[in-house]
């Protein structure tokens, strides 16, 4: 896609109205980095086997979660 940000904006936070703060994306590539931005941090996830460079930078960025293990994940994913 050329504009994943934009379309995850139109689609899901102002066609559907979820709100960015009940809402949680994973993604794994820069790509997906936009909807970072518009997503409270902590509720954008970079999973465990993506790119430990991308991971980083993300954290650092965005205050990404980056689970360490599928444990994490699974964690995470259950909580409400």
């Amino acid at each position: 896609r050329d504009d994943k940000g934009g379309d995850f904006r139109r689609e899901f936070l102002e066609k559907r109205g979820w709100l960015p703060e009940e809402t949680v994306y994973a993604g794994d590539a820069e790509v997906d980095e936009p909807i970072a931005g518009l997503l409270p941090q902590g509720h954008f996830i970079v999973p465990f086997l993506a790119d430990p460079g991308f991971r980083g930078h993300m954290r650092a960025t965005y205050g990404a979660t980056t689970p360490e293990t599928p444990d994490d994940l699974a964690f995470l994913l259950t909580q409400t």
